[in-house]
């Protein structure tokens, strides 16, 4: 076949790289079977329609809310936290909210446990601020 108009195809956010389709896209559902055996899955490991695939790298999914669409769709950028157990820093849910908007999914949250260096049980009140801290990851979406 010959070369198909990329003018229109509606990415959610080629500016960002993000080229998964939008529901109103052209690409959406206008793939090809192969003779040979079904399509494998897509960049993101999502399994290709195999009646009616879609054109390009992913295969789409119903347009959901920021908070429901697959994780990493950034393909493996992160943001970086820490907290020292000696003096803990208490994740904020508007920083968090802050991240998820600029398009990141992935936080790496690294604990240091420098206090229970001499001893093999972590106390309560850490226990405590690590399922806060959870608690803010899970309402920040």
């Amino acid at each position: 076949g010959g070369s198909q108009d990329a003018s229109n195809v509606n990415f959610h956010d080629p500016t960002n790289a993000n080229f998964h389709l939008l529901d109103s896209s052209p690409a959406r559902d206008a793939g090809v079977t192969l003779a040979n055996g079904p399509v494998g899955p897509d960049y993101d490991g999502v399994s290709r329609d195999e009646t009616t695939p879609d054109y390009g790298a992913y295969e789409s999914w119903p347009e959901a809310p920021f908070n429901e669409l697959p994780l990493n769709p950034e393909r493996g950028f992160y943001s970086h936290t820490e907290s020292l157990a000696s003096n803990p820093t208490p994740l904020e849910l508007a920083t968090l909210q802050g991240i998820r908007a600029g398009g990141r999914t992935i936080l790496l949250r690294v604990y240091y446990l420098d206090t229970f260096l001499e001893t093999d049980t972590l106390s309560q009140a850490f226990l405590d601020q690590l399922a806060l801290d959870f608690q803010t990851m899970l309402d920040a979406g």
